[in-house]
């Protein structure tokens, strides 16, 4: 898991301080929408990164250095920063929203503008989405809050499962793209389901918004028979289950039947389905929306 091989490094390395950018069990196996993890958590998700650099038998960068990073010219530098610091202030999301809640303040703007993205795009709005929102989760699961460096917002919140199968868990998140595609765009409202199955796309090395929307897809062809129950090794893929996406992650992690499928995306799974699949593929140039 790519929390496992980055401590590896850091101990290879002998410097406890270097970054490392790795690739986990998903970039290993070519998955399209690998991606890159790095500091415990924090990934280049989009476009499958992590499988140009499973491609190239490439495990994880480290790099650790002892100098500073100089700016060429300090004056305007520092003025510069100031005015966007004094901008950060002044802002109410910036100043007030993001660091009480961070990104999942936005659930309940989506969902009341019906821009949400909700059982693989068939509706906008999701009647449960209070059950997954910033609000929810600050009240559930987060414990502290963290910030990029030199970043004066503060809205990364580390987040505990604390009771159910999946209780002790920790993460970074999940963020509101991954409550969209994770939690609304599967019908599931379990918090702690929607951050565990983040958890293992973090672990796993895998974009979340393009591992929830293949999963998605899936659900609604399942439900419109499109997809039998042979077809999915008797998995009971449908809307609101919870345990079927958390399998279906791990499934396409390891590229084990129908997730083999999936791991290419929606556009080329529809091209091997067939059957009107495509139409159901939310993607654009083979790229799945975002939230």
């Amino acid at each position: 898991m790519t929390d496992e091989v980055e401590k590896l490094v850091k101990e290879e390395v002998g410097d406890e301080k270097a970054s490392v950018a790795a690739i986990g069990p998903a970039g290993e196996r070519l998955v399209r929408f690998a991606c890159i993890s790095s500091d415990y958590g924090r990934e280049s998700g989009r476009g499958g990164a992590g499988a140009v650099m499973g491609s190239k038998k490439l495990k994880a960068v480290a790099v650790s250095g002892t100098k500073k990073v100089e700016v060429a010219k300090t004056e305007e530098f520092e003025r510069a920063a100031n005015e966007v610091r004094d901008l950060i202030r002044k802002g109410p999301v910036t100043s007030q929203v993001l660091p009480a809640l961070g990104t999942p303040a936005f659930v309940g703007f989506a969902n009341a503008t019906g821009g949400w993205l909700v059982r693989n795009t068939q509706e906008g709005v999701f009647e449960e989405a209070d059950d997954i929102s910033g609000e929810k989760m600050k009240e559930k699961l987060v414990v502290r809050s963290l910030a990029c460096y030199g970043c004066p917002i503060g809205c990364r919140k580390v987040s505990e499962i604390k009771e159910g199968p999946y209780a002790g868990t920790v993460i970074e998140g999940p963020e509101f793209k991954s409550l969209g595609l994770l939690g609304a765009n599967h019908g599931v409202s379990d918090l702690n389901t929607v951050a565990y199955a983040a958890y293992l796309c973090d672990r796993f090395g895998m974009d979340s918004i393009s591992t929830g929307s293949s999963i998605s897809f899936a659900m609604e062809l399942y439900e419109r028979g499109v997809l039998t129950k042979q077809d999915v090794d008797g998995l009971e893929l449908r809307f609101g289950n919870g345990e079927a996406l958390i399998e279906m992650i791990k499934r396409i992690a390891e590229r084990r039947g129908i997730g083999d499928v999936l791991a290419e995306g929606t556009r080329r799974t529809a091209e091997k389905i067939g059957k009107g699949a495509e139409y159901h593929a939310n993607q654009t140039k083979g790229l799945e929306h975002p939230a």
